[in-house]
């Protein structure tokens, strides 16, 4: 049978040594485990990454971070002024619209036009704030990046990651 000796240090400062050296290894597997869980949290759903809320001058946009492949996921454009009895213009980036299908635009826009780098929307105007919404089919998992913007040079940088 096997004795176990105690294992005898040289000097004080090996052991602290290992002592530190354990500290930092565990304390930098919590931190994985930390944001390995936070990225399955967001995945689903209810993380930090789920919903996105950006906002350039007048124009605001709320959409989902994450998705998966084939299922619908809803882009809202609101563009907060108003603009008399004028239609406005609403694009989003051809880079974007190139690799997804879009179901459904609500209200219906009076025109659509293709221009080089975007696809532009003609609204009819409403009384207040304009609240546009945008059904969209995502085609192959992915990062997905693009811009949505307004005729009055408002841009936003739409960001996107479509999981299986």
């Amino acid at each position: 049978m096997l004795e176990r000796t105690p294992v005898r240090f040289e000097r004080p400062q090996e052991f602290d040594s290992i002592v530190r050296h354990q500290v930092v290894r565990y304390g930098l597997w919590a931190a994985l485990l930390l944001l390995a869980m936070g990225a399955v949290v967001s995945v689903l759903g209810r993380g930090p990454v789920s919903t996105k809320q950006i906002q350039s001058g007048n124009l605001e946009a709320r959409y989902s971070g994450t998705g998966r492949v084939h299922q619908t996921q809803t882009l809202e454009l609101n563009l907060k002024s108003t603009l008399g009895n004028a239609p406005f213009e609403i694009w989003l980036s051809r880079e974007y619209l190139n690799r997804l299908t879009v179901q459904r635009i609500t209200p219906k826009p009076l025109e659509v036009r293709n221009e080089a780098s975007r696809v532009v929307f003609v609204f009819a105007a409403q009384k207040q704030s304009h609240k546009l919404r945008f059904d969209l089919e995502f085609e192959r998992m992915g990062i997905y990046t693009g811009q949505a913007g307004n005729a009055a040079g408002n841009t936003l940088e739409l960001r996107q990651w479509i999981y299986p």
